[in-house]
């Protein structure tokens, strides 16, 4: 039998290596791997319209655009105050640059139906390494009526927050900035 010599293996491992340690920087590493999920978003924004003018005016109308084409699976909608998103899921297979081509010319079709202040509906592919989730969440009591609590944290939790390295972005909601109190 003829064997290896151990320096030609050590050879071997050591070139082995190197060539690793070459091709590490070309692999793709994210936190969440990004997998193709046949998903299309339609976002849209609409000043100071309630959630219910917003589903009404808005909403229900994109919704029954994108049921009616083939493939769709499931329709997901969701109407706040002065905005509103649908995302519909399509099944296996289905060729979404084409879906989202025929959504758009939906779209550029109702666009003109709907009511003064709507702002265009944007459309996203949607994949599962770009989703943006909440790291944390804090929620805030105080004795304070809410627009000294909001004015309080404008002011030194969200711009303090906003400065550290790699926080992407810091929002506040639920807090009523003007309240009334009416007393007879």
């Amino acid at each position: 039998m003829n064997r290896l010599s151990s320096f030609s293996v050590i050879l071997v491992f050591v070139v082995l290596m190197i060539i690793g340690a070459g091709v590490t920087p070309l692999l793709n590493i994210q936190y969440t791997p990004t997998q193709k999920r046949n998903e299309i978003s339609i976002s849209f924004n609409w000043q100071d319209a309630s959630a219910k003018i917003v589903e009404m005016g808005v909403t229900s109308k994109i919704e029954g655009i994108v049921s009616a084409i083939q493939g769709c699976r499931n329709i997901e909608s969701h109407s706040a105050k002065g905005s509103g998103r649908v995302t519909a899921q399509f099944k296996k297979g289905a060729d979404m640059e084409m879906i989202r081509f025929e959504i758009a010319t939906m779209i550029r079709q109702i666009y003109k139906n709907f009511p003064d202040g709507v702002s265009y509906p944007v459309l996203s592919a949607s994949s599962a390494g770009d989703v943006r989730e909440s790291i944390l969440t804090f929620t805030v009591n105080a004795d304070l009526p809410t627009q000294e609590i909001d004015t309080y944290i404008q002011d030194h939790i969200i711009k303090e927050l906003a400065l550290v390295d790699g926080v992407n972005s810091v929002d506040l909601s639920g807090a009523t900035p003007f309240y009334r109190e009416l007393s007879f």
